[in-house]
């Protein structure tokens, strides 16, 4: 019964490691199709994409550029060039489906 129990206690943990992993995997993911399609001028855009991790399973593709956001949404007298989102969306289902081995690779480990 203790070792059911140490066990049950260690899902959660093991759980939230995997999840951690999964999410900074698809961020890099993300960040490499990011700079694969974003317009390349001087390629300061380009260059400054990167991953920013945070707390736990948090992580954010981001550019260091200032003309990010307005290359990606546009502005009054530039048309938008996105980059970011379409990165996002490309490695989605690849990123589900790695979370969910992840996730079952983590319990496996746990229970054995």
């Amino acid at each position: 019964m203790d070792l059911l129990a140490g066990r049950i206690r260690a899902l959660p943990g093991a759980l939230e490691a995997a999840a951690a992993r999964s999410v900074r995997a698809a961020a890099e993911l993300a960040a490499g199709e990011a700079r694969m399609r974003a317009p390349v001028d001087s390629g300061a855009l380009r260059a400054g994409i990167g991953v920013q991790s945070g707390a736990g399973a948090e992580a954010a593709v981001r550019s260091a550029a200032p003309h990010a956001a307005p290359v990606e949404f546009g502005t009054s007298r530039m048309a938008a060039q996105p980059y970011l989102l379409p990165a996002a969306g490309a490695v989605r289902e690849e990123f589900f489906a790695a979370a969910r081995a992840e996730a079952q690779r983590a319990a496996r480990e746990v229970w054995k």
